[in-house]
């Protein structure tokens, strides 16, 4: 089994610190960047580094996707991530991701009356 170098690519990183602020505030209490990165982000890169050959496949080879289940604050994401060859060997480069935020608002919470 192969270990990838994995890296993030520029729209990857701009889109995440847009999506998630650096820190909370009074109009936004979900996470963080840095727990997105810590949390999600880490499981994306594990899996890309240490079974890229076995995950599904999109357009031919060079592309691959994760998907994660939902995990606390975070609803069900899914990673894309390519391989690009570089000089020094090949490396992983995570270019997008997406995540279902309205995942947690198909639950009926039985204490809110709006629901």
């Amino acid at each position: 089994m192969t270990k990838h170098t994995v890296t993030y690519g520029a729209d990857f990183l701009a889109v995440a610190e847009a999506t998630y602020p650096n820190g909370r505030s009074m109009s936004y209490s979900g996470p963080t960047f840095h727990e997105f990165m810590a949390l999600p982000v880490r499981t994306a890169r594990f899996a890309f580094a240490n079974n890229w050959d076995n995950l599904p496949s999109t357009m031919g080879g060079a592309a691959r996707l994760l998907i994660l289940e939902p995990n606390g604050a975070f609803g069900p994401i899914v990673f894309y991530a390519v391989l690009v060859a570089r000089p020094t060997g090949p490396v992983v480069e995570i270019a997008g991701f997406e995540e279902d935020r309205a995942y947690w608002d198909t639950f009926v919470d039985p204490d809110d009356p709006d629901d």
